[in-house]
C-alpha cells in the first residue's frame, strides 16, 4: 500500500515497509514497523487517506498475528458498532491508525431476525445472510483472517464493491486475504499469488483484475504461503507446536482404522487421507476434487 500511495504522490512512512521475506525475523519486522509508527506520530498521514481504518475479519491466531504487527503503530481501536458514529463526528487524527476487529456476529444475521448464536451459525450457516456490507464504506484496508468454508456466506462480493464504487462510497483501497480462499469469502480474490508478485489490482466496476499493485483499483494481497517468507520463525514455531504430539505419532498403530490407531485426537482430526481414502471429516472435498480433475 505504501508503494501504491507513493505512486499516486501520497507520501507515507508505509513506503519504507518491506516484504516479510526481506526481514530476518518477525522481531526485526516488528521493530521496523514501530519505527514507521513513530514517523506517523510525528508527521501524520496525508489527508486523502485519513482516517486510515483497518478492519480485521476474525479473532483467532491469524488475526492475533496481524494485530501484533498493527499494534506497533499508533493504533486506536474502534468497535464495529462505533464506526458509523465515528464517521458522523468526523474527528479524525492523521497521526493515528484506526483498527476494528470483526467477529462472526458482525458478518451475518439470522434470516428470520432471530438472535445471533455462534454455534447455530456453525451448524446451520444456511439460516444466515451476510451483512458485512454495512461496514465496508468505512474501511480503508481489510485483512481477512477468518476461517471459511463454501457453506458459509461470502462477506465481500463483487456486487457490494461495485455498488459502493458506483455510489462514490468506496473507501477500500487494499485487501490482505491472509486466508487466501480463492473465490471464497472475499469473492474478488480470483487467484493466489506468490512472493515474486504478491498482489494484483481489483476493478469492481468491470469485475476484472490487473497484475501488479501500482495504479488504480483495490490492491489485493493473495499470497497463499505467507509463513514461508519468514522460514526460520515459521519452522521453529510449527516444530514447537508439533513436538508434544511426536510420541503419539511414533507409537500409533497404522494397521488399525484411524479411530483405533492410537493417534492423539488433535492429529487424528488433522488427518485428511488415511489408507488411501478421505477421512470422514474431509469427505466434503470429494466433489471439488472431482471437478478439478474433470471427473
Amino acid at each position: 500500500m505504501g508503494q501504491n500511495w507513493q505512486a499516486r504522490e501520497l507520501h507515507t512512512p508505509f513506503a519504507e515497509c518491506k516484504q516479510a521475506l526481506h526481514y530476518h525475523s518477525v522481531k526485526e519486522a516488528h521493530e521496523h514497523v514501530k519505527q514507521i509508527g513513530e514517523k506517523i506520530k510525528q508527521q501524520g498521514l496525508p489527508q486523502e487517506i485519513n482516517p486510515l481504518i483497518i478492519g480485521v475479519l476474525g479473532y483467532g491466531n491469524v488475526s492475533k498475528g496481524a494485530q501484533y504487527i498493527f499494534d506497533a503503530l499508533p493504533v486506536e481501536r474502534i468497535n464495529p458498532e462505533q464506526l458509523t458514529e465515528f464517521f458522523k463526528k468526523g474527528n479524525f487524527d492523521a497521526h493515528k491508525v484506526y483498527l476494528t476487529i470483526f467477529k462472526e456476529e458482525h458478518l451475518v444475521e439470522h434470516k428470520q431476525g432471530k438472535r445471533f448464536e455462534l454455534q447455530d451459525y456453525y451448524q446451520n450457516p444456511g439460516n444466515y445472510r451476510p451483512v458485512f456490507d454495512r461496514y465496508l464504506p468505512y474501511l480503508s484496508i481489510l485483512v481477512n483472517a477468518i476461517y471459511w468454508e463454501p457453506r458459509y456466506p461470502r462477506f465481500v462480493t463483487w456486487e457490494s464493491l461495485a455498488a459502493l464504487k458506483s455510489a462514490g462510497k468506496l473507501r477500500l483501497q487494499g485487501i490482505a486475504d491472509i486466508t487466501c480462499d480463492v473465490n471464497g469469502s472475499i469473492e474478488c480474490n480470483v487467484k493466489a499469488t506468490d512472493s515474486g508478485s504478491p498482489a494484483y489490482l481489483v476493478h469492481p466496476e468491470t469485475r476484472t483484475v490487473t497484475d501488479g499493485h501500482i495504479g488504480d483499483g483495490i490492491v489485493l494481497l493473495a499470497v497463499d504461503n505467507l509463513p514461508a517468507e519468514l522460514p526460520n520463525d515459521s519452522s521453529r514455531f510449527f516444530s514447537e507446536q508439533l513436538w508434544p504430539f511426536i510420541p503419539g505419532i511414533v507409537t500409533a498403530d497404522f494397521d488399525q482404522p484411524l479411530e483405533k490407531s492410537g493417534l492423539p485426537d488433535e492429529i487424528k482430526r488433522a488427518v485428511i487421507v488415511y489408507k488411501g481414502e478421505l477421512t470422514e471429516a474431509y469427505r466434503y472435498l470429494i466433489e471439488p476434487l472431482a471437478r478439478a480433475m474433470g471427473v
